[in-house]
């Protein structure tokens, strides 16, 4: 609608209403501007977000250890998940062995006086 810059309507309102619309268009918007909260804020809204915003500055952040609690609590199913399955194919792929249970469910190979053996060998000639 158009407006003169005092607020009121100009001549071309007129034109398009007679006079008993336009005053009962007019108590209309006064009445709709009456119930419309305004849009002007409260006093003291900008102490209120002053504070606000100071206290979230004082709110330390996130540590590191908080964000590895998360990420391992999101990890963990998966990782659950992924040891039993490769326990199981340890099992099944080992089942005719003779390997004690554990050693077959962790794929450890077979511990012979052989392999002792070589594992001393390497190790006594690691130092040198």
């Amino acid at each position: 609608m158009p407006r003169d810059t005092d607020g009121s309507f100009d001549q071309s309102f007129g034109e398009l209403f007679d006079d008993a619309a336009r005053e009962r268009l007019e108590a209309d918007v006064a009445h709709y501007r009456a119930q419309v909260r305004p849009v002007a804020f409260d006093a003291g809204f900008a102490d209120r977000v002053m504070a606000r915003l100071a206290a979230a500055a004082r709110v330390a952040p996130p540590s590191l250890a908080d964000g590895l609690q998360g990420v391992f609590l999101r990890v963990i199913p998966f990782a659950a998940a992924a040891a039993l399955i490769l326990g199981a194919m340890n099992l099944r792929n080992t089942s005719a062995s003779q390997q004690p249970l554990l050693d077959r469910l962790l794929g450890l190979p077979t511990a012979t006086v052989a392999s002792a053996d070589a594992l001393d060998g390497d190790l006594s000639q690691w130092g040198q």
